[in-house]
């Protein structure tokens, strides 16, 4: 197991939609991978109605062992269903996502919509552990509409009654936008309410903040999302990994791991998601980005991504330092340079 430096700390690649896809983990693996990979969030009513892209949301590579699936559903029927096809299938085991906040999912009776049904919310934790009665079952929360504790452990604590052998708490409300700030507080208040592991996810922007936070409120293991596409090396700095940088050629690495493991009608939509947060931490991202916005193809994303990079030298090969996220280059990512 790959830990961070700040101590035995489990690090996770958090669930995201159109991100971590098989792509983007394989990506993550070849500068050493993490403690445990999520798949992005998929619907368990889609995967149960055969949807003809099943077998891509279900692929569990590169680290099927270390890989749990995420499942969003609107009823605990749903959930034992998804359960049953995907038992014997591999992987660690199942997070069932009463978190999401998209007011289309919520609408529809999804995600944080959970928390005003507790005693249909236990049903469906304990439709699925009486189907997979020793693989992982988690669950990942929000707050709720209000910044409390009670309401959510007292949920909590019905959930871990009914199975789930550990939670995931995204410590914001309902409407808390992206940009306020994650409160781990609430992730070490939990703790002291439940016997299982609380997971901390949201707000790890750098090594720095991680270690910080991990000093501060000794989390059981930490959860990292959008700071993994930004910096797909952010778990190799997180072991101290002594790190050289080509933004570049990881991107080109992206494009090829994309073709080969997305099928063609997502490869466009899931690298404008990518290059949303890659560019970023560039001196004229913004810009970049909007550019990208409007390609038609892979092979235009790609050349207007090169041509960045051949202008600005600079965003290339930053210097190296842990808190500007500098990395290694994966030797199949230096064949392509």
């Amino acid at each position: 197991m790959n830990y961070s430096r700040s101590g035995s700390v489990p690090l996770y690649l958090a669930p995201m939609v159109t991100l971590t896809h098989a792509g983007l983990r394989h990506l993550i693996a070849e500068f050493g991978g993490c403690d445990r990979y999520y798949t992005e969030m998929i619907s368990a009513e889609a995967i149960t109605a055969h949807s003809a892209f099943h077998r891509w949301y279900l692929d569990l590579q590169p680290e099927p062992e270390r890989t749990v699936y995420q499942f969003l559903f609107r009823d605990a029927a749903a959930v034992k269903a998804v359960a049953t096809k995907i038992a014997g299938r591999g992987g660690l085991g199942i997070d069932l996502n009463m978190a999401c906040s998209a007011p289309h999912i919520v609408r529809a009776g999804g995600g944080i919509a959970w928390m005003k049904r507790v005693d249909e919310a236990r049903r469906a934790v304990a439709a699925a552990r009486e189907v997979l009665p020793d693989a992982h079952l988690s669950v990942k929360l929000r707050l709720g509409e209000r910044r409390e504790i009670e309401q959510l452990a007292r949920f909590a604590v019905s959930l871990c009654a009914a199975g789930a052998g550990e939670l995931t708490l995204h410590p914001k409300t309902r409407k808390e936008p992206e940009a306020r700030p994650a409160d781990w507080r609430f992730v070490a208040e939990l703790q002291q309410r439940v016997a299982v592991p609380v997971v901390a996810s949201g707000g790890v922007s750098d090594i720095t903040t991680l270690e910080y936070r991990i000093r501060r409120y000794e989390p059981r293991a930490v959860m990292i999302g959008r700071e993994a596409v930004r910096s797909p090396w952010i778990f190799a700095l997180a072991r101290n990994a002594q790190l050289v940088i080509d933004r570049l050629a990881v991107a080109r690495r992206f494009g090829a791991l994309l073709r080969e493991h997305q099928p063609p009608e997502f490869q466009l939509t899931r690298a404008k998601r990518f290059y949303q947060y890659y560019t970023q931490p560039l001196q004229w991202g913004t810009r970049l980005f909007a550019a990208l916005k409007t390609a038609r193809s892979m092979a235009e994303i790609e050349q207007r991504v090169g041509v960045y990079f051949a202008e600005h030298p600079q965003d290339r090969y930053p210097e190296p330092s842990r808190r500007q996220h500098a990395h290694t280059v994966p030797a199949a990512a230096a064949a392509l340079q």
